[in-house]
């Protein structure tokens, strides 16, 4: 089930003459250099925009570009169609990646799809094919999210990128920097219309009219040379024996009334079958001969298309068969209006009919739109109950059950209990939505205690299984607004209480408990109902809640310091995605949980390439902890990658988004981690200036309340010692830790334990006890090396490296002992990485990668060279792309060739192959 209507994917099939518009075309041409990047056409309706862009359409391909179009309407400004959209657009280039966002969409049930859109611009930023994208009636669009992505997108796109926008208004977009920079050409009204001279050649080659030198001066001084007024005009004076001086004389192209005076003029030339035609086919969204068959009552369907498209009667083709067609906009509101006034409720009567047809076609989500706008709402409520799981939990398509619910009266809601419960099943997976979900839910159970009498009419297994899902919504419900509590007590009663058989629910219920405990740090419980849930979720079909299990486990084992079982919970979720087929929220939190390992192993390249095909999962999900993973790996890679202000940049817009949703763990978290980072990079006083800009150590803080409370003063705590030991007050920070360290070894933290003792080496270190500072951190990364467990090492920053040089001057690389070998090794990368990517003298491995002398299968270019040369100047990407005058987008997309042509996975692999092979 899906609501792509593939054929707004082509360009209309002109199958009529048209006006050639050679000189606009040329002039288009002429500029189609590497500085243009975006056309803009800017016109009223009729103005032939539709028609110029097919020509330029044409023109682009004879130059080589792949090309692309997307036709849209008023339904097209939600983000989740839209994205549905665009993304089946990008298969010209790269059909494979369409595929595989396409069905990320499908599975995702986010509300918020700036990330995915995020996804897409990055993949259009990096592609070198000659790519075109042309949009038609943009004006459709006005959610600021969908604006928002072309504003981004233009701004990003690849210099090997086009785009070709109509729109009949003002472009909402900002384009002030692209028109500075000479990448943008503008074509307007004026643009658009006809000369006296293309006017005359209009007329005459259109509709066969041959005016006089004055008669044609008038007619282009009536309509200004507007295209639509013309046509009709044409139209008018083909079908009339009237003067033509008169018919020009009795209309003005100012005259507000011009359309409908127009409209008239045509529809009222028609005979009395032909206007029944039309006025009862204008309600259809579009038609084919078969549908208007059935809704006129005739059988000459195929034979009135034709002739209306002969007619060039405002139709227009949707595919190069001739079977689908749509009226033009205006046409249809006119029509749509006559019909109304002449017949008044007929138009019900044509969206029934048309329901049924679609039902019998398989068209279903169509045939749901057709009876609601028909009123029938017994047929939709029938048909919304056979089909809403489908839509909301098999294709998590959220946004059509909210529209559904929107125009289903409530008391036909509440006629089938599967549409309360599916409508709660989307609402709960919207942050905002979680109360309404509840308010359902309570709705429901109280409706189910009136089934005695009759109110639905249940077996007693339906009840059960109903009920078993209210249930499992509330529990989920809880966990999304982590009410841990009260989470653990439902999930542990519904696994007590549903029946063996109930495989899927029972694997929910399995979810929420191992998420529930995994916040609460109650790891060993986490990991045992996250197994429940794989092993429940497999049995019972659902891979979602099998993926959501090993996502859980990963996480707890990540915190357990169980990096390889984190790695392979990851890679059994990744397993299951495959299984599924899936491309959307599943494939997103598998990925999520190697981006995790990969953090904590410090493979910051590794995060970079997940991120950007995956990271959609920061927003999909009503549960925070996704998010949180999601926005800080980021960050971190960002300050790797020496972007910290991109970094910082995220962090606060986050801490914005936590307060707008009401998420105070999330809030303190994200400022946590902004201090973090600044001190990481020996920026005291910024890390001051956001402790006082939010407020953070104040442990009355107004978003502190009981239920977040705990992980809320960790953060504080953490903070407070952070700033102590940066600030060089060594024996106020080991005062301060001395309690976090307790509590982290009882909770069997081993990620938070190693922070914290590194941080106390560190301490120590600075009160002068420099032998006990080597031992407290020669054990953490004696502990840390089997796993390469190095990122909570990495994260106390460069204070350690004198401690860490004085240890590795200790050991002994050529040590017959393993264990030995693999913490020398452990050691190494850490200095090379807290040494801007330089190894110990003479060193040259790292972890598992050898960089050795080899000639190169594809050398390196001129230009990779030089950038290169500038990684091993220090240069992020960000400088990078300033240095180089290129795109952030286009300096990642030159580091990832360097990298693959090395064979390396990081900037400090791939100095130190630089360096041993003379590059640098």
């Amino acid at each position: 089930m899906t609501d792509i209507i593939e054929t707004k994917l082509s360009p209309p099939y002109i199958r009529h003459k048209r006006m050639s518009r050679a000189t606009i075309v040329s002039r288009v041409n002429q500029v189609l250099d590497d500085a243009v990047r975006l056309v803009t056409v800017v016109a009223p309706a009729g103005s032939g925009k539709s028609t110029l862009l097919v020509e330029l359409y044409e023109r682009y391909r004879l130059e080589g570009y792949a090309c692309s179009w997307l036709s849209l309407e008023p339904g097209d400004d939600d983000p989740r169609r839209f994205a549905r959209y665009i993304v089946a657009a990008i298969a010209a280039i790269d059909k494979g990646f369409a595929e595989q966002r396409l069905a990320v969409l499908r599975s995702s049930s986010a509300t918020d799809l700036s990330p995915f859109f995020d996804s897409i611009i990055q993949y259009l930023a990096a592609t070198d094919r000659r790519f075109a994208l042309f949009v038609d009636d943009f004006h459709a669009i006005e959610n600021p999210v969908i604006l928002q992505f072309w504003t981004r997108y233009i701004s990003y796109m690849s210099a090997s990128c086009r785009a070709v926008i109509a729109s009949r208004f003002k472009v909402s977009l900002d384009l002030s920097r692209l028109k500075l920079a000479g990448g943008l050409v503008e074509l307007g009204q004026v643009d658009l219309n006809l000369s006296m001279q293309e006017t005359g050649q209009f007329m005459k080659e259109l509709h066969n009219v041959e005016l006089p030198a004055a008669v044609l001066q008038l007619l282009h001084d009536r309509t200004e040379g507007w295209m639509v007024g013309l046509q009709l005009a044409g139209m008018t004076m083909s079908n009339s024996s009237q003067n033509k001086e008169d018919i020009v004389r009795s209309f003005s192209a100012r005259d507000r009334n011009l359309k409908e005076y127009l409209f008239e003029s045509v529809y009222g030339l028609q005979d009395e079958a032909t206007r029944h035609f039309l006025l009862h086919t204008a309600p259809l969204n579009r038609f084919c001969a078969e549908l208007c068959d059935v809704v006129t009552a005739t059988v000459d369907g195929e034979d009135r298309l034709a002739q209306l498209e002969a007619a060039n009667l405002f139709i227009i083709p949707l595919d190069r068969e001739g079977r689908w067609y749509r009226y033009h906009h205006l046409f249809s509101e006119y029509l749509e209006n006559q019909l109304q006034r002449l017949e008044p409720g007929v138009n019900k009567t044509v969206c029934a009919l048309a329901a049924d047809w679609c039902i019998a076609e398989g068209y279903v989500l169509e045939a749901i739109q057709y009876c609601l706008d028909a009123a029938d709402y017994e047929k939709a409520t029938d048909l919304i109950a056979d089909h809403a799981q489908t839509v909301a939990i098999g294709e998590g398509n959220h946004s059509i059950v909210f529209e559904w619910m929107r125009k289903l009266p409530k008391e036909y809601q509440y006629r089938r209990p599967e549409i309360m419960l599916h409508h709660a099943w989307s609402r709960v997976f919207t942050r905002d939505g979680v109360g309404v979900a509840v308010a359902i839910c309570d709705e429901f159970t109280a409706l189910l205690d009136k089934s005695e009498a009759n109110y639905w009419v249940l077996t007693e297994q339906e009840v059960q299984s109903l009920a078993g899902l209210c249930s499992v919504i509330r529990c989920i419900a809880s966990a999304c607004i982590e009410e841990l509590d009260i989470c653990i007590g439902r999930s542990k009663a519904l696994l007590t209480e549903l029946p063996k058989t109930e495989t899927a629910l029972i694997a929910s219920a399995a979810v929420a408990n191992a998420y529930a405990h995994y916040l609460n740090k109650d790891l060993a419980s986490a990991l045992s109902s996250a197994t429940d849930a794989f092993v429940y979720g497999r049995r019972g079909g659902s891979a979602y809640a099998a993926i959501w299990g090993d996502f859980v486990a990963s996480m707890a084992n990540a915190e357990l310091g169980h990096i390889q079982a984190a790695e392979d919970s990851a890679a059994r979720a990744a397993l299951s995605v495959a299984d599924a087929m899936d491309g959307g929220q599943m494939a997103a939190l598998a990925a999520l949980a190697k981006v995790e390992v990969d953090c904590q192993r410090c493979d910051f390249t590794r995060i970079e390439r997940s991120l950007n095909d995956n990271r959609v999962i920061s927003r999909i999900s009503s549960s925070p902890e996704p998010l949180l993973v999601a926005r800080c790996a980021e960050a971190r890679y960002l300050v790797w990658a020496g972007e910290l202000d991109a970094a910082l940049a995220l962090l606060r817009q986050s801490q914005d988004m936590a307060v707008t949703m009401d998420m105070p763990r999330l809030y303190f978290a994200f400022i946590a981690e902004e201090i973090e980072l600044l001190l990481h990079k020996g920026d005291i006083q910024a890390a001051r200036e956001t402790v006082r800009r939010t407020d953070m150590l104040n442990r009355q803080h107004r978003f502190i309340d009981k239920q977040n409370r705990s992980a809320v003063l960790l953060c504080i705590d953490l903070s407070e010692a952070r700033l102590s030991l940066a600030e060089n007050k060594a024996s106020e920070t080991l005062r301060q830790l001395s309690p976090l360290i307790k509590v982290a070894q009882q909770q069997q933290r081993i990620a938070l334990t190693q922070q914290l003792c590194a941080m106390k080496s560190l301490a120590l270190w600075r009160v002068g006890k420099e032998a006990e500072a080597v031992r407290e951190l020669a054990k953490v990364v004696n502990h840390a090396a089997p796993e390469s467990h190095i990122y909570p090492i990495y994260r106390v920053g460069s204070g350690l490296l004198a401690i860490l040089q004085r240890l590795h001057a200790s050991s002994i690389s050529t040590s017959s002992d393993q264990a030995q070998a693999v913490q020398y090794q452990c050691e190494i990368q850490l200095i090379a990485l807290f040494n801007g990517g330089l190894a110990p003298e003479s060193e040259v491995s790292f972890g598992e990668e050898q960089v050795q002398n080899a000639v190169l299968a594809e050398p390196l270019t001129d230009r990779q060279l030089e950038i290169l040369r500038l990684i091993g100047g220090g240069l992020g990407n960000k400088e990078l792309a300033e240095a180089l005058h290129i795109s952030l987008s286009t300096a990642k997309w030159h580091v990832h060739n360097i990298f693959e042509k090395l064979g390396v996975r990081n900037r400090t692999s791939a100095v130190a192959y630089a360096r041993k092979n003379n590059l640098l």
